[in-house]
């Protein structure tokens, strides 16, 4: 393997979206833009705890979030040739199969909630514009503007 290669599928956020949408849809911006912020806190926290010596595979992290209904997930990635075998001093254990799941597993935690409440508001604003008339998921997909909870999360994520 070349490199470090981390996909995420997160099944169980797209089942929470048939159950409440009754079948698969997109992520909405709202909802996408929460996955995006927590991906690349993951991703800082990475590059964090990475060891430096020339700093050429800590610079390399990078992720991609997918938010089709039928693949949810993010993927990060270091396709430095020689990242899978980055260790700290002293241990052996390549930090890839030791700290970055810990560190993802621990954004994970915290996300999962926040991005099924940003799911339910979404399925809300849904019902509500079908409601008034309107194109139901079509029409809140159009909505430019990011979620209150992602402005409270940008204000103090790391808090």
């Amino acid at each position: 393997m070349a490199g470090v290669i981390l996909p995420y599928h997160m099944q169980s956020i797209e089942r929470y979206i048939v159950s409440l949408n009754g079948a698969p849809r997109e992520l909405t911006l709202k909802e996408r833009q929460l996955l995006d912020v927590y991906v690349g806190a993951m991703v800082d926290d990475i590059i964090a705890a990475w060891p430096v010596d020339t700093g050429n595979s800590r610079d390399q992290w990078a992720f991609t979030v997918s938010g089709r209904g039928d693949n949810v997930g993010f993927t990060i990635e270091n396709l430095v040739d020689y990242a899978e075998w980055v260790h700290a001093p002293g241990d052996l254990t390549p930090l890839a199969d030791s700290v970055v799941p810990d560190i993802i597993d621990r954004w994970l935690d915290r996300l999962m909630p926040l991005l099924r409440a940003q799911i339910a508001d979404t399925q809300r604003e849904i019902q509500v514009n079908q409601r008034q008339g309107g194109r139901g998921l079509l029409d809140v997909l159009q909505q430019p503007t990011p979620s209150p909870l992602l402005k409270q999360l940008l204000g103090g994520l790391r808090g």
